[in-house]
């Protein structure tokens, strides 16, 4: 199965089964997960916006979705390989997903993501482009920065916590764990604003999540910190 050419216009059918999935990723995480969900008033209700967080587990983009599926409907950009899987296809098919080529420059994704924010909707990136190997916070790939200078959206920082224990990488199954899902405040940045500003405060803002959250994490942009402060 193929990724959708114009995941805004969802057909018919696929509504259906979304609904059906979606009332199912609820049920699965509220009772294996006891997922608990925080800030959901900071979420935009109308207009573009670029939901981020941070990435340890396949299970984030399950309990990203369904926790902003509460509010308004969120277009995840997942890497093209998770199509391969008929079933997995159908499911991120009817979350509107979008596909990316990892590695290279994929200009039908950037036009398929610009189009949706320009129509005003949300889109969700993991920012570190792939899942932590070790739980650590891993720098942006700098493409969030092109999507955010172009688009003009606001970015909406999100801190996932749980799913590591839940399903860490390398394991095919999940196990019982606590779920949780933070949201901060919105970030605006101008067109003006330097890539890799987007790029350090984007991280910057998830860890403070994390950390406010009782999960201490660092930015992987400090060293780049500790060496503004030598400097001035």
């Amino acid at each position: 199965m193929k990724a959708l050419e114009n995941p805004e216009k969802l057909p018919a059918s696929l509504r259906v089964v979304r609904l059906f999935w979606a009332n199912g990723v609820r049920f699965f995480l509220s009772i294996y997960g006891r997922y608990e969900i925080t800030g959901l008033g900071r979420i935009p209700r109308t207009g573009s916006v670029i939901c981020v967080a941070n990435h340890a587990s396949n299970i984030d983009p399950l309990l990203a979705w369904s926790a902003v599926y509460r509010v308004r409907e969120l277009h995840g950009i997942a890497k093209i390989e998770l199509w391969n899987n008929p079933v997995v296809a159908c499911f991120m098919n009817c979350m509107g997903s979008v596909s990316v080529t990892r590695g290279a420059a994929d200009r039908a994704m950037l036009k398929t993501t610009f189009n949706l924010l320009e129509q005003g909707r949300a889109v969700g990136i993991f920012p570190e482009g792939t899942r932590s190997r070790d739980g650590r916070l891993q720098r942006a790939q700098p493409g969030l920065a092109l999507i955010v200078r172009r688009s003009g959206a606001p970015v909406l920082p999100a801190a996932i916590i749980g799913t590591r224990n839940m399903m860490p990488p390398g394991k095919p199954f999940p196990r019982p764990a606590k779920l949780r899902m933070v949201f901060g405040d919105p970030i605006y940045f101008s067109e003006e604003t330097p890539k890799e500003t987007i790029l350090r405060e984007t991280m910057e803002a998830i860890a403070r999540l994390l950390t406010d959250a009782g999960e201490p994490t660092e930015s992987p942009y400090i060293e780049d910190n500790d060496l503004i402060e030598a400097e001035n």
